[in-house]
């Protein structure tokens, strides 16, 4: 999925993965392909594992 490898010390400049942990909601108003237009945090969701977090195959407005 990714093509660069995490940095081993986080060094500036050099990726560092992590696990994912909380999941949050966000709403937004379009996604454009390289990000979220007008994001609006709306909280955790201790509803969901991070496991089940999928990005929808028709991105659009959530309003």
């Amino acid at each position: 999925m990714f093509t660069l490898t995490p940095g081993r010390f986080g060094r500036a400049g050099v990726p560092r993965w992590v696990d994912p942990v909380l999941v949050g909601d966000i709403e937004y108003r379009e996604y454009t392909g390289e990000g979220l237009r007008h994001p609006s945090w709306r909280g955790l969701r201790t509803d969901k594992a991070p496991e089940e977090v999928r990005i929808p195959d028709e991105i659009g407005p959530t309003s």
